[in-house]
């Protein structure tokens, strides 16, 4: 039962309308009046947890990737650094057009990191009024020593079992590639 909602959980066949898979009360609301049918091979992950494994990944990531004395960034900085080395040679309007922050945010951002030695940044050769926008050879070097190390002894740590950390990098191979890939490929 879902905590004082009165629906409760059912098994689901395979073309089963959801709104038949609750009680009396559930049928009545908006939510399973509608018709709404999941397959056998729907998962049971919700967009909640789903949110909640994203946060908890990219939490496990930074924590892999830390190293003493790293420069702390912020999630927008993150996101611009991501956007910068995905792009690899980014205008302000390819990263305002990959994080989708503005682009008075997006020039902040980065002249802030251009400060502090994260970025370097350049004029356009084809077009001298755009700005080209490069991440640091340091901060290059740094991400490819870190991003080589494998995960399994941050998996241990986190999980405190061999096996099952064992289980959670066989997962994450088969995941990866699945949801990093693009579109067209």
């Amino acid at each position: 039962m879902f905590a004082g909602t009165g629906v409760e959980r059912a098994r689901v066949s395979p073309v089963m309308p959801l709104w038949f898979a609750g009680s009396q009360a559930a049928r009545r609301t908006e939510l399973h009046r509608r018709p709404m049918y999941r397959s056998r091979y729907s998962s049971l992950v919700d967009g909640i947890q789903l949110l909640r494994l994203g946060r908890r990944l990219s939490e496990l990531g930074r924590e892999h990737v830390r190293e003493p004395g790293d420069i702390e960034l912020t999630s927008a900085e993150q996101e611009v650094m991501a956007a910068v080395i995905t792009l690899s040679d980014a205008g302000i309007g390819d990263i305002v057009r990959e994080t989708g922050f503005s682009q008075s945010h997006v020039s902040a951002l980065v002249a802030a990191m251009r400060e502090r030695g994260l970025l370097t940044t350049g004029a356009d050769p084809a077009d001298r009024r755009r700005t080209r926008v490069h991440a640091a050879e340091h901060v290059v070097r740094g991400m490819n020593r870190r991003g080589a190390r494998a995960v399994d002894a941050t998996l241990t740590a986190t999980l405190g079992d061999p096996a099952r950390a064992s289980r959670a990098a066989a997962l994450l191979d088969e995941l990866a590639p699945l949801l990093l890939s693009q579109p067209d490929d």
